[in-house]
């Protein structure tokens, strides 16, 4: 076994927390419990939870020191055996560095807890004294925005923290789980510690105590996240006492609203002044733009001409290196003694040598302005791709502004639609419902530009995420310095698109309000214009939910060899028809199946279990058929689902994942077939007959008639052991010690004749008699007997037992002993034993005739 399988959960555990840096100090690392390696005993993990700051402030600083003293490429073999692999020295940095931030979140989650409550108490008593709003009634209609403002503001942060608190708890679960795992594997490098030879005690303690280590680091961040939970769940219960307290601020403020002109010009003006500026932001941005055009073009021409300087350069080298092996072929030949040119001309050799080193200098030279022009290439390629992100950006920007100039437009338009909407002298209701829904059209107008800006958000937030990436990988200051460039422009270019993003949301929060104002308004309607609106509204209504388009999904057809796109969506109706081709089809299914297993049984062709477990998976096949027919009656493209794995994945989670696990275990079982209904099977500390293979769980009855489902998952994971596989035939061992001086030969022949005489011993394979040993108290003998096992026989142990009895009585009639086990016996000195001497009648006889 080795210490590298970790669990996938544990590992993203440790990865979450490494994403801070953590500063060291110095000490020994595993201080905590290296003191107990020099035994065979497991360390202490089972500390008890911090009650308070200052405990956890001292834990960190130890954790810091051991950190401290490993931490680093120089430290990190400090206090580990020789030869210890990289991986384990990286995996106690890493579970280090994991306890320490554990213990701060937990620090920092108990000092948000107290400041909450304090903020709490504040609030409360604020709600308390609040009798009513400073101003008088009627109230502005801005005033109502601002409520409501303020409202959805307390909901979304609720709603934040809500969603946090689940994340939190699922994250406790999952660590929980690691938790488990690793005390797991502590117990067992404990085992494996107590049966090291002695030349391997330091590697398994090492190993024992960097699994103790991971089990103080989980369980600590355990604590940091159940810390961090209570402080999530009071604040959500704080915002929910804010979102009731606004409400009723809200209630008393709508009994009497009004929308006056002063109010109305006061917005547009609000409005036009943020248009003016961001006109004049509009100018800058375009100069903006133009400028790095010219620059990029500027960029363009150096990273051209750095380039062409290195294709120059190496052309040069490629040359000069062409002629040194020229040369050092003619050197080498002139150096010959016997070569002709040395008869002929000896100073030749000696000229082409200088030539020779003529040329390596040149090479020399060469490279060395290779290297430089090289970097100075890269460094025009670095500059050039600035100067695209920076006019990137320039053009976002201009985007982003034109984008919020639009949207101011928009509001202004709102606005006096709202007004003229909520006087009653110039608009009638008819009027105020044409004026709801133009509002609603503008809305329908934001939505897809705020789901663009959105993905543009997203985009970004992906490209910065890689750009940290690589600053942490740049090896030199110059690529730091340009990842550092990069880091700037694209953040700067998310600014952009949330400056975009936060104009289009607040238009639509002031359209969503609107909405709400005439939802209210909806409630003055007489009796009869509300039938009438019901009747009229439900026809369309149910007209609308049948057509009603859920999403749309690409499909493509190939015509004439030609591959055709294009979208098909899928409708209430589409999913209405597909449902009830499955469920009409599985019922038809139902009774065939029910009919034709049943049938098969009263002829004796199968087995009652048999025909139920077939039946359990014929049905399930059919469902998986009725639902891919379904989808191509209705021409639903099964591409309709792709977006299902994400959302399968968030929102069925583990449950989900250990449901497939089952599934498909079940699958497999069936197509490898371990074992059958009526096998004899062994799994997980459960022994008994197999009576039902379902599609999620097998049924196991032992021999006190209890059944238990085990899941499928569990016979590929664990050991199994099938008593019946290939034979029903298994071997018991029967131990018996006799007294010392018994004649061996015949116990021998009397255990033989004992299992000759049972009729549930089988006479093939024979049974055996063994010696096995010279106990303490007793010659041990073992009996070895074959019994046929499986459904109607009688169970081993009760054979066993009549052997037993058997024997006891063969060994009585023979004058074999069975001999009383040996035991010790301890007197209580505390008081002393008295002791008497009793005369016989032989001894007191004398002395009476005397």
């Amino acid at each position: 076994m080795t210490f590298h399988r970790i669990s996938i959960s544990t590992l993203l555990a440790l990865t979450f927390a490494l994403c801070a840096a953590l500063p060291a100090t110095a000490q020994s690392p595993l201080s905590a419990i290296a003191k107990q390696a020099k035994g065979s005993s497991a360390p202490d993990t089972t500390k008890a939870a911090p009650e308070s700051v200052d405990e956890l402030k001292k834990r960190l600083a130890d954790t810091q020191l051991e950190l401290a003293a490993v931490d680093g490429p120089e430290r990190q073999a400090s206090g580990a055996p020789p030869g210890t692999p990289e991986p384990q020295l990286q995996l106690r940095v890493r579970t280090l560095r994991l306890m320490a931030f554990a213990y701060r979140q937990h620090i920092n989650a108990l000092g948000n807890i107290v400041e909450l409550k304090k903020i709490s108490n504040e609030a409360e008593a604020k709600r308390r004294a609040w009798t009513g709003l400073p101003e008088k009634p009627p109230y502005s209609i801005l005033l109502v925005d601002s409520l409501r403002a303020e409202l959805q503001a307390n909901r979304l942060t609720q709603h934040s923290e809500e969603v946090r608190a689940k994340l939190l708890t699922a994250q406790m679960e999952n660590t929980r789980e690691s938790l488990g795992k690793a005390s797991e594997r502590q117990r067992l490098m404990q085992e494996a510690l107590e049966a090291a030879k002695p030349s391997d005690v330091s590697a398994a303690t090492w190993r024992r105590d960097l699994a103790a280590l991971e089990v103080r680091a989980l369980g600590a961040y355990v604590e940091a996240l159940a810390a961090q939970t209570r402080a999530v769940e009071a604040a959500v219960i704080e915002h929910g006492h804010a979102v009731d307290f606004v409400q009723r601020k809200i209630a008393e403020v709508e009994k009497s609203v009004v929308f006056k002109a002063d109010d109305l010009e006061r917005v547009k003006a609000a409005i036009d002044e943020r248009r003016s500026t961001t006109i004049k932001e509009m100018d800058r941005a375009s100069r903006e733009r133009e400028r790095q055009s010219d620059e990029l073009d500027k960029a363009m021409e150096a990273n051209a001409a750095a380039e062409k300087q290195v294709v120059e350069l190496q052309e040069r080298l490629a040359a000069v290196r062409k002629a040194i092996a020229t040369l050092e072929a003619e050197v080498a030949k002139a150096e010959k003694p016997e070569g002709f040119l040395q008869k002929v001309n000896p100073f030749r050799g000696r000229t082409a040598k200088n030539d020779l080193d003529a040329r390596r200098k040149e090479a020399a030279e060469i490279e060395r302005q290779l290297a430089g022009a090289r970097a100075v290439a890269k460094t025009r390629e670095r500059e050039l791709l600035l100067t695209v992100e920076r006019g990137r950006n320039a053009v976002q920007a201009v985007d982003g502004l034109n984008v919020g100039l639009v949207t101011l437009d928009m509001q202004r338009s709102f606005w006096d639609l709202r007004f003229s909407a909520s006087d009653d002298q110039k608009a009638g209701r008819l009027d105020r419902r044409k004026n709801f829904e133009s509002s609603r059209k503008l809305l329908n107008v934001l939505n897809p530009a705020m789901d663009h800006l959105r993905t543009k958000m997203e985009v970004v937030t992906g490209q910065i995420a890689e750009q940290q990436n690589l600053l942490r990988a740049a090896d030199t200051p110059a690529e730091t310095a340009f990842r550092k460039s990069m880091l700037e422009l694209l953040t700067e270019r998310e600014r952009f698109y949330l400056s975009a993003f936060t104009q289009v949301e607040e238009a639509q929060h002031l359209l969503k309000r609107w909405v709400e104002d005439e939802e209210v308004r909806v409630k003055d309607l007489s009796a009869g214009e509300r039938v009438q609106n019901l009747f009229g509204f439900s026809s369309d209504f149910m007209k609308a939910a049948w057509t009603f388009e859920l999403f749309a999904v690409e499909d493509s057809i190939v015509v004439d060899g030609r591959t055709i796109t294009g979208t098909r969506g899928v409708t209430v109706a589409k999913v209405v028809q597909a449902i009830l081709i499955v469920v009409i089809g599985y019922l038809l299914i139902a009774l065939l199946t029910r009919f034709a297993f049943g049938l098969a049984m009263r002829r004796g062709k199968m087995e009652e279990t048999s025909a139920r477990i077939a039946r359990k998976w014929i049905l399930a096949v059919t469902l998986v058929i009725l639902l891919l027919l379904a989808l191509d009656v209705v021409k639903i493209p099964l591409t309709a689902f792709a977006f299902l794995g994400g959302a399968i994945a968030i929102g069925a989670g583990f449950g989900m994942q250990t449901l497939l696990k089952n599934l498909i275990s079940g699958v497999m079982l069936l197509m490898e077939r371990p074992f059958k209904p009526r096998d004899i099977v062994e799994v997980g500390g459960i022994r008994g007959e197999v009576t039902d293979i379902n599609v999620r769980s097998c049924t196991i009855r032992d021999v006190n008639g209890i059944e238990t489902l085990v899941p499928n998952s569990t016979f590929l994971e664990q050991n199994v052991t099938n008593w019946t596989l290939s034979s029903r035939k298994v071997r018991y061992v029967l131990n018996i010690g006799v007294g010392y001086g018994s004649p061996v030969r015949k116990v021998s022949d009397l255990l033989l004749e004992v299992a000759a005489r049972h009729k549930q011993v089988l006479v093939e394979p024979a049974p055996e008699v063994l010696f096995m040993d010279f106990g303490d108290n007793a010659l041990m003998f073992a009996l070895y007997v074959w019994l046929e096992v499986g459904p109607g026989r009688r169970g081993g142990n009760v054979i066993l037992s009549d052997l037993r009895f058997m024997i006891d009585a063969s060994f009585a009639e023979h004058g074999i002993e069975i001999p009383f086990p040996q035991r010790n016996v301890h007197l209580d000195a505390s008081s002393p034993v008295p002791v008497r001497v009793i005369p016989t009648e032989d001894a007191a006889e004398p002395q009476t005739r005397g």
